[in-house]
């Protein structure tokens, strides 16, 4: 799992990078919710964006920019990772 800031990470299955938003319940307990299911990290954190944006609720400009240059320092600040020379497959590297 990979954080995003304190309110949101990104998990990872068979088949989707899965965006989540920590959320407390009832109880005081601090869990995952799905946000949504993703072909790609980047279709991921573009979502990750709009839902920020939409967190503004469009007030002004001058909230939007913040937003997204606030959603931006999040994804900057996340680990990168380092290509391998194995094909996205494990297949061995050719010589």
């Amino acid at each position: 799992m990979l954080n995003i800031g304190t309110k949101y990470c990104l998990d990872a299955d068979s088949q989707n990078f899965i965006l989540c938003k920590r959320v407390t319940t009832k109880k005081g307990e601090l869990t995952l919710r799905p946000i949504g299911y993703f072909a790609t990290i980047g279709s991921a954190l573009h979502e990750l964006l709009n839902l920020k944006l939409r967190e503004t609720e469009l007030k002004d400009l001058k909230t939007i920019i913040v937003a997204i240059e606030e959603t931006k320092a999040l994804i900057n600040a996340l680990p990168t990772m380092r290509a391998t020379t194995t094909g996205n497959r494990g297949d061995k590297p050719s010589d």
